[in-house]
């Protein structure tokens, strides 16, 4: 994509009823928000400065009022939590039915694109079926709580959250015995995982994340702390969310590696979470892409990538990789990972999304 394309405003046309006033909007439109004020989301304020100059925002309210570049203003994850998600979702059948070329962002959900859709979201697949455009998962930057950490003698590795799901068919499926291997096809399946419910991938989720707390605990060559826990976090009291956020905060800083891996959909919230704060990630890979990290880093520069058919061997894995590092070598894969993030902080990456977007011909 040249300067002159990049210095040109892609205008964009947004429904406006479709906007969700409690729901952070897709990036493309963050601007028309107010500024963020939590440390933890100062970040998106430098997305907000930049926008103005790559894209313009048009509004309608009836189809044959918009342009030929619909983008769709709030993520899907979103809609489907308003229930609103079958009205939009059947509305962007008209728009593409008209001809129009149509924009959306689905964050963490599973979700078959419509032919013609262009999607941007973080659940992906290695796979043909897969047209999704993979994007960071951005939650939140850790950065301004970031302390050096030398290299320990030991691997130090640690994990905070779910491995038990609520739900009868959870708890009905954890007396049923499932091989490695089908866990692994389903875990990776783009075809599986977008075709069942929630409910059936959270049993997948459970299958994944136990099977990894087993390994860890085998592994004796490894400095684990681990915490297991049951539940949805966003149905806990504020209270509880606040001391359960804390305990994986120091856990991610205590430890020179972080596990992280699939859940409820193939992606991964915590990776980037570990990358903001300089440490190390523990990626369990159940087939899943991930956007390109710029200044000709590879996932591999920065994280240990453990494929789940090899989740027996997570212990040696990581001892290659931490042994050949030496204490500055250490230093600077953990500068990587944090400069990683960087380019993947939405003010960065928004020009990749626009230039994808531009290629669409529009």
């Amino acid at each position: 994509m040249d300067t002159q394309s990049l210095n040109t405003p892609l205008k964009i046309w947004v429904k406006e009823d479709f906007r969700l006033p409690n729901f952070r909007p897709v990036p493309l439109i963050m601007h028309l928000t107010p500024p963020d004020t939590a440390p933890e989301l100062l970040y998106w304020n430098k997305l907000r400065d930049i926008l103005p100059n790559l894209v313009e925002v048009c509004q309608f309210k009836d189809l044959e009022e918009a342009g030929s570049l619909v983008v769709t203003p709030n993520h899907y994850t979103d809609y489907f939590i308003a229930r609103k998600f079958e009205p939009v979702r059947e509305f962007n059948k008209k728009v593409l039915a008209s001809g129009r070329r149509l924009v959306t962002f689905t964050f963490g959900m599973e979700y078959k694109g419509l032919p013609g859709e262009t999607v941007f979201g973080q659940s992906t697949y290695r796979s043909q079926e897969d047209k999704t455009i993979p994007i960071p998962a951005w939650l939140y930057d850790l950065g301004d709580k970031v302390t050096p950490l030398a290299k320990p003698s030991i691997p130090t590795v640690g994990f905070v959250g779910n491995t038990e799901y609520p739900g009868r068919i959870n708890s009905v499926m954890r007396y049923v015995p499932i091989p490695d291997s089908l866990v692994n096809q389903l875990a990776g399946s783009c075809t599986f995982n977008r075709n069942v419910s929630l409910r059936i991938r959270r049993v997948i989720a459970r299958l994944v994340r136990k099977k990894t707390m087993k390994c860890l605990r085998a592994a004796t060559n490894l400095k684990i702390h681990l915490v297991e826990r049951n539940g949805d976090f966003f149905t806990l009291s504020a209270e509880e969310r606040s001391r359960r956020r804390a305990e994986f905060i120091q856990s991610l800083l205590d430890n020179a590696y972080t596990v992280c891996m699939r859940g409820d959909n193939n992606d991964n919230h915590q990776m980037f979470e570990v990358m903001s704060a300089g440490r190390i990630p523990i990626i369990i890979d159940t087939n899943q892409r991930f956007p390109e990290l710029g200044n000709q880093m590879k996932w591999e520069d920065i994280s240990v990538i453990v494929p789940y058919a090899q989740l027996h061997r997570i212990g040696e894995i990581v001892q290659e990789f931490h042994d050949k590092m030496s204490e500055d070598g250490f230093a600077e894969v953990c500068r990587k990972s944090r400069l990683a993030y960087d380019n993947l902080m939405p003010h960065n990456f928004i020009t990749r999304i626009v230039e994808d977007i531009k290629k669409l011909g529009v």
